[in-house]
């Protein structure tokens, strides 16, 4: 798939032995819908995803419009 966040971003979760929901399911990261499985989560792990999110994904190369519309999300529902 072309633009993976994974395949461009040197920081992606995957690179670092850390399951990713996203590519798990042969999506990019602004196709995967995280709220629902950040809401699901235990509250600390809410938090460390939504960090994690928030402030890596701006950075990443594969960043597009899509992803700050979820980030918004994921800041307001989570």
């Amino acid at each position: 798939m072309a633009n993976q966040c994974s395949a461009l971003n040197p920081d992606c979760i995957a690179k670092k032995r850390t399951p990713c929901p996203a590519l798990e399911h042969s999506k990019n990261c602004w196709e995967y819908d995280w709220v629902p499985l950040i809401k699901g989560l235990p509250s600390e792990e809410q938090g460390k995803w939504k960090l994690y999110l928030v402030e890596h994904c701006p950075r990443c190369p594969a960043f597009c419009p899509e992803m700050k519309s979820l980030l918004a999300r994921i800041q307001a529902d989570v």
